[in-house]
């Protein structure tokens, strides 16, 4: 994906996202933010979304939950079992490609 993670969502949001006050992991926030955003990105399959403007806002939320997710459990070893994020997916529902077509398919 071409999207950069903090063109949609500032760093500084990030942080405060996962209640982080200091700058030292900006690194590693920002890598596993990028990783949610790639994640909701390829859920969506819509290929039309080409800049940060394109993303729509219940994606960029469904990103942030994913982002809280990883950047908590960023060790995956737990005892107890992690399931995937229903919140994030019923965000995203709606913005997904069903159609799994690209706009010069449409118009064929």
């Amino acid at each position: 994906m071409s999207i950069s993670v903090t063109d949609v969502v500032p760093i500084e949001e990030l942080r405060q996202h996962i209640e982080f006050d200091g700058d030292d992991r900006d690194a590693l926030i920002t890598r596993y933010a990028q990783s949610a955003l790639d994640y909701c990105l390829r859920w969506c399959d819509d290929p039309t979304w080409k800049d940060a403007e394109d993303v729509p806002s219940p994606v960029v939320t469904a990103m942030l939950l994913v982002f809280g997710d990883m950047f908590e459990h960023r060790t995956s070893q737990t005892e107890v079992q992690l399931y995937v994020n229903r919140a994030a997916e019923s965000l995203m529902w709606h913005c997904r490609n069903w159609s799994n077509t690209t706009p010069t398919e449409e118009t064929s």
